[in-house]
C-alpha cells in the first residue's frame, strides 16, 4: 500500500553535521513532492543561514508540510518550524527567539568587526522576510522579537501566530526511537570564524542516528535524524 505521508524527526542543533544527514536522507525514494511531509522538531537552534537554506529547500521539495514542536523549538529552528502550512504545538512546548549573533573566537580587526555587524544585520533582515512570508505577522512585531529575547509557550505561540494549533497526540506515529544519545546544548550556535558564512554542504553517509519503521506499515515512513 502506498504511503500517505512521510515522517521526519529532527533532533539537536542545526549545524553542518545535521544538514549533511538531512540532505542525504532526502535522497531516499520515499520522499516525493506529492507525498505530505510531517516534520517533528526539537532543537536548541543553530546557524540561522543554514536553517533558512534548509527551510527553503524543504519548501521547494514538498507540496505540503506539517510541523510539530515536540519540546523546544529555539532560535534558528523556528525557521524549520515555519515551513509547515499547519504548525502544531504541544501546550508544554517552548519557542525561543532572540537577536542574531556571531561567535568570535579570535582577535578581529576593526574592519572585520564591521563586516560581522553587516552579516548580523543581513541575517536579521533575511529572517524577518522569511517570517513575513510564512505568517501574517507585521514587521514591527518581528523586529521586536529579533531585538529582544522572547519566550513563548505552545499556547502563546498559537495566540501570536507562530503555531496554528495546539495538539495533544500524534496519530499513526511509531518510530523506533525519538531521542538523541547526545545531550542537546542550550542557546544558539553561530559561525565561529569571523566573516564566515555556512554553505549547504554536500551529502555524507548517515550515521546510526537514523531509524526507519518496517516498510509494510500503511501509515507511512519515519526517520529520526540526530547529531
Amino acid at each position: 500500500m502506498p504511503n500517505s505521508r512521510s515522517d521526519l524527526v529532527i533532533l539537536g542543533a542545526i549545524d553542518d553535521s545535521l544538514v549533511r544527514h538531512l540532505t542525504e536522507e532526502l535522497r531516499d525514494d520515499r520522499y516525493q513532492r506529492h507525498i505530505p511531509l510531517r516534520l517533528f522538531i526539537s532543537s536548541p537552534g543553530g546557524s540561522m543561514p543554514l536553517a533558512l537554506a534548509v527551510a527553503r529547500l524543504l519548501l521547494s521539495l514538498f507540496e505540503h508540510i506539517e510541523t510539530y514542536n515536540l519540546a523546544t523549538v529555539d532560535s534558528a529552528a523556528v525557521c524549520l518550524y515555519l515551513t509547515g502550512s499547519k504548525r502544531h504545538s504541544f501546550a508544554g512546548s517552548r519557542f525561543f527567539l532572540h537577536p542574531a549573533s556571531i561567535s568570535l573566537t579570535q582577535p578581529v580587526t576593526e574592519e572585520q568587526l564591521r563586516e560581522n555587524i553587516r552579516l548580523i544585520r543581513s541575517d536579521t533582515e533575511s529572517m524577518i522576510r522569511f517570517y513575513r512570508e510564512r505568517t501574517n505577522l507585521d514587521e514591527a512585531t518581528l523586529r521586536h522579537w529579533f531585538t529582544t529575547p522572547t519566550v513563548f509557550t505552545g499556547d502563546e505561540a498559537v495566540a501570536q501566530g507562530i503555531a496554528t494549533d495546539l495538539c495533544t497526540r500524534i496519530d499513526d506515529f511509531s518510530p523506533h526511537y525519538l531521542s538523541s544519545d547526545l545531550p542537546l546544548p542550550l542557546g544558539d550556535m553561530a559561525p565561529a570564524v569571523p566573516g564566515a558564512r555556512p554553505e549547504l554542504p554536500s551529502s555524507l553517509p548517515l550515521r546510526n542516528g537514523t531509524a526507519q519503521p518496517p516498510r509494510d506499515e500503511p501509515s507511512g515512513d519515519c526517520s529520526v535524524i540526530a547529531p
